[in-house]
C-alpha cells in the first residue's frame, strides 16, 4: 500500500483514517483500490504538470537568455559596421579631396604647357626673323651662330620638361639675338 497526503477532510466527503503525524501532514492508509488508483492519478498528474511547467519555464528563460544574447552580438556587429562606414567615408571625402587637387594640378600644367608652347613659337619666329635679318644685313655670323645655338639649346631643354632651364638659356643667349639684329 502507498501513503497519500490528503486535503482537509470537509472537502472530501467521508474522513479516512488518521495513522499518525508526519512533517506537519497527515498520514492515512486508505484501502479503496479506486481511491488508490485515483490518488495515484492525481500524484502524476501533478508531477507532470509541474515537470512539463519547470520544462516550458526553462525553456522560455534559455530562449529569453539565447535572444538577449543574439541582440547584443546584433548590436555589437552595427556598431562595429557603422564605425567601419564612417572610416569609408571619411576616406572617400579624402580621397575625393585628393582628386580634386590632382585635377588642378593637370589643369595648372595644361596652361604652363599651352604658355610655353605660345613661347617657343613666338622665340622661333624670333629666330627666323633674326635669321633673315642677318642674311639681308649681312650681319656678323659667329653673333648670329651663338644666338641660334643659345635658342636651340632653350628649345631643346622645352621639348625634354625642363621649361625653367630653357627659359634661362633664352635669357642669357637674349643679348647676343639682340645684337645680331641690324
Amino acid at each position: 500500500m502507498t501513503d497519500f497526503t490528503l486535503p482537509p477532510v470537509g472537502l472530501r466527503g467521508r474522513r479516512p483514517e488518521v495513522l499518525g503525524r508526519w512533517e506537519g501532514r497527515s498520514q492515512v492508509r486508505v484501502r479503496n483500490p479506486e481511491v488508490v488508483a485515483a490518488l495515484r492519478r492525481r500524484a502524476l498528474v501533478r508531477r507532470a504538470v509541474v515537470a512539463a511547467t519547470a520544462v516550458v519555464l526553462l525553456t522560455i528563460g534559455l530562449t529569453d537568455l539565447r535572444s538577449n544574447v543574439e541582440l547584443g552580438q546584433v548590436d555589437h556587429t552595427e556598431g562595429f559596421a557603422q564605425g567601419w562606414l564612417s572610416g569609408l567615408h571619411s576616406n572617400l571625402t579624402l580621397t575625393n579631396a585628393n582628386v580634386a587637387i590632382q585635377e588642378d594640378r593637370a589643369r595648372f600644367f595644361d596652361v604652363q604647357l599651352t604658355e610655353d608652347r605660345l613661347l617657343m613659337g613666338s622665340t622661333v619666329s624670333e629666330t627666323h626673323d633674326t635669321q633673315v635679318s642677318t642674311f639681308y644685313d649681312a650681319v656678323s655670323l659667329s653673333a648670329l651662330n651663338s644666338c641660334l645655338g643659345g635658342v636651340i639649346q632653350a628649345l631643346d631643354q622645352i621639348g625634354v620638361g625642363q621649361t625653367t632651364g630653357g627659359l634661362t638659356s633664352l635669357n642669357a643667349v637674349g643679348p647676343i639675338c639682340q645684337s645680331v639684329a641690324p
